[in-house]
């Protein structure tokens, strides 16, 4: 399948899951990119580094047999941020997103940013329940549920530089920062 084809098909299905169109999701400008020459050369190098011949052997097969062969799992890591894990306004929006997530990646990015896990001195937010904020939602849960799917993660940056990422109650200041007492 051509690479543009299924992102297309892969934001369709992700946006009409929830309503939406193509364009409520990626902007004109993002489908302007897949033009014939990038397409080109996107499957180009699919057919040079990911994919491969195989020989399948059968024995004790009865002529005229039907014969499914289907892939299961594959070590190509193939994923997306799961920011928005539970972050839906109804149980329903969040297992249709548990759902389709899981049943098309096996990797995820969780949102692992200092800032955002303690967002007040001394009181992270790890566990289902914790405070809600926008896009990040508590790591134990999207924990729990990329590890029953079997889906491999990647944490991300818990700390940019100063004064972008770092808890507001942390000091912009270095050395104020170094002076700070551990909790």
């Amino acid at each position: 399948m051509k690479t543009s084809l299924f992102i297309a098909m892969l934001v369709m299905l992700v946006s009409q899951s929830f309503g939406q169109t193509k364009d409520d999701v990626m902007s004109k400008a993002y489908w302007e990119i897949w033009n014939p020459e990038v397409q080109t050369k996107i499957d180009r190098e699919i057919e040079q580094n990911r994919k491969s011949d195989a020989k399948v052997e059968l024995t004790n097969v009865k002529p005229g047999a039907e014969v499914k062969i289907e892939q299961i799992s594959h070590e190509f890591l193939f994923g997306a941020n799961i920011f928005l894990f539970g972050q839906f306004d109804t149980p329903e929006k969040n297992k249709k997103y548990e759902d389709t997530f899981g049943d098309l990646f096996n990797a995820a990015t969780v949102p692992f940013y200092w800032k955002d896990l303690e967002p007040e001195r001394g009181k992270p937010r790890y566990e289902a329940g914790s405070s809600y904020i926008y896009r990040r939602p508590p790591p134990d849960p999207v924990v729990q549920f990329c590890e029953s799917k079997g889906i491999n993660m990647n944490g991300h940056t818990a700390i940019y530089p100063i004064n972008h990422s770092h808890p507001t109650w942390m000091p912009d200041d270095r050395k104020e920062m170094e002076r700070m007492e551990i909790v």
